[in-house]
């Protein structure tokens, strides 16, 4: 016994059944656009804000590591353009290419500064007074989303959002 299957395509299509599927695809993919972008949007500011806490926590490290002062500086004083870590000896450990044209990024800490310096206990302290201790948050905004992080008094860091999150 001889069986054979006959699939829907080798019969062939008419040229209205592919208008049809194309204008159904093309209306899908116009609605899904915006929430795509939005999306898109999300992943890079999760991505920039793991990379500026990547940074922060590499500071310390390398704070206790050496046991001796080390920073995390925003380039130009601005963390838009990049950020760097060095040690007393100012050579760098770490270097952050500038973020894309559309992030918006904010730091108030403590010393008003645009850099975080951690000793070799792990704690921060603003370049002005090595005793004081230096806190607050670095916020990232890109459209309409945004990301904080916090670096309290002990000079622990977490980021969180703040659409979801009341306490941040």
């Amino acid at each position: 016994m001889n069986l054979r299957l006959k699939f829907w395509f080798q019969n062939g299509i008419t040229l209205i059944e592919l208008m049809i599927t194309l204008s159904i695809a093309i209306i899908t993919v116009t609605l899904a656009a915006p929430g795509f972008t939005d999306f898109i949007q999300q992943i890079r500011l999760s991505g920039a804000a793991n990379a500026l806490q990547n940074a922060i926590l590499l500071t310390r490290t390398e704070a206790i590591r050496r046991n001796d002062i080390v920073d995390l500086i925003a380039v130009n004083d601005n963390w838009e353009n990049g950020w760097m870590i060095s040690g007393a000896d100012n050579a760098p450990v770490l270097t952050h290419e500038k973020l894309h044209t559309e992030f918006k990024v904010n730091g108030v800490l403590t010393d008003g500064l645009q850099h975080i310096a951690y000793n070799g206990t792990g704690r921060t302290v603003t370049r002005s007074n090595g005793n004081a201790t230096q806190f607050g948050h670095i916020e990232l905004m890109l459209g309409k989303h945004s990301r904080i992080i916090q670096i309290n008094f002990l000079g622990r860091s977490r980021i969180c959002n703040p659409s979801m999150e009341k306490s941040c």
